[in-house]
This record gives C-alpha cells, sequence and structure tokens, in this order.
C-alpha cells in the first residue's frame, strides 16, 4: 500500500519504474482505514468496503493482472 502524499513513496514509485520500467504494474493500492478494520472483521478490504479507495484499487489490480497475463 502507498501513501501518495508522502515525498518517500513518490521517489521509491519512481525508482521502482526506472528500475524495473514495464514490469511494474501501474495501479497502485493506496493507504485506507478501510483495510485495518477489514482485518479486524476478518474480511478482504474488498468484501468489507468494495467502493473505499483501497477496494477499488485492489479490483483495479485484479482487473490489471488479468489483462496483463490473460493472453500469455
Amino acid at each position: 500500500m502507498v501513501d501518495t502524499r508522502l515525498l518517500v513513496a513518490q521517489s521509491l514509485t519512481e525508482a521502482l519504474k526506472e528500475q524495473y520500467g514495464d514490469i511494474v504494474f501501474k495501479t497502485m493500492i493506496h493507504r485506507c482505514t478501510d483495510v485495518s478494520k477489514a482485518q479486524c472483521m476478518p474480511m478482504s478490504v474488498v468484501e468489507y468496503a468494495p467502493h473505499s479507495t483501497a477496494g477499488s484499487d485492489y479490483l483495479d489490480f485484479a482487473q490489471e493482472l488479468i489483462d496483463t497475463y490473460e493472453d500469455k
């Protein structure tokens, strides 16, 4: 998970993209309090809060993963 407001997170993201190029996924999972709440339930964030920032990010990442490797 990433907090894109932090300079260190922005720097690390750029460094990863420079180092690894196209193999870095475009979708970022943003920090969200719903993740911690879901862990306490115990549930996935997608089950607990599917429309939260992190819930949407995980669904977007799953779709990116499928799109990337579906034809390989």
